[in-house]
């Protein structure tokens, strides 16, 4: 069994499916080094200047129950809020989700790549926090985690599988204005878009070594616990082995 994880549900499966696994590369990493660091947004003339500000608003997200809304409750509970109590936190389609904003149906709402950078190259809209302010560090927070028992019983392909994986990657990062063609038509997007975004800084970092860092995963796990989204906290860099990267 092999799955690319995000911090939440790899914690469940750990502790909640009790499914022993294990992080074996880096996929995403969010606000490292000046990379893209998923934001929310409210209107440039809203008067919302602080996540206190929100009190009594509206807060949309791409899926409620997962990560983005996940940070909003954190940053609220930072700030002096009760999440659920000053604030209404609605679901959109990440597409759709600055036109609510601009729409005042929603008076912030988080945004990903690439909607982050089509939302701001329509001009009025203005960055509240980041994910990083929300853990107080960046975060390698997507990684491909693999089932232990799969480790053991094929530990060479899922060397040679991590090795095709970097192979790609470096290769995407060499031939960056292939790539972007290729990728713009794989997800049937405007080229421009995509080359606005894309393997840049606008764009979330990905090693070219696959490499991840328990210590910008251990504030994320921290934070989770103490906002009560995972019942257990626990020291990552046990559940991390990056022996099956290409020495």
């Amino acid at each position: 069994m092999a799955a690319s994880g995000l911090l939440f549900p790899f914690t469940n499966v750990l502790f909640e499916s009790h499914v022993p696994v294990t992080i074996v590369h880096q996929l995403l990493s969010l606000g490292v080094d000046g990379y893209y660091d998923d934001t929310t947004l409210v209107r440039a003339d809203s008067g919302i200047n602080s996540v206190s500000d929100l009190k009594g608003k509206v807060v949309g997200v791409n899926a409620l129950g997962g990560t983005s809304e996940q940070n909003v409750r954190i940053m609220a509970r930072k700030s002096g809020l009760d999440p659920d109590k000053d604030l209404t936190i609605v679901e959109g389609r990440p597409p759709f989700l600055p036109q609510m904003l601009r729409d005042n149906q929603a008076q912030a709402v988080t945004l990903f790549q690439p909607f982050y950078n089509q939302a701001m190259a329509a001009g009025g809209l203005k960055a509240l926090f980041r994910s990083s302010d929300v853990y107080g560090s960046p975060t390698d927070y997507v990684f491909m985690i693999f089932a232990n028992s799969f480790l053991n019983a094929h530990a060479q392909a899922v060397r040679d599988y991590a090795s095709d994986y970097l192979r790609a990657v470096n290769w995407a990062l060499d031939n960056r204005d292939e790539a972007v063609q290729i990728y713009a038509s794989e997800y049937k997007l405007p080229a421009d878009v995509v080359n606005g975004y894309l393997l840049t800084k606008q764009d979330y970092l990905v090693r070219r070594d696959g490499t991840v860092s328990a210590n910008l995963i251990q504030p994320a796990v921290d934070a989770l616990y103490a906002n009560k989204f995972i019942a257990q906290k626990y020291d990552v860099s046990k559940y991390i082995d990056l022996s099956y990267l290409p020495k």
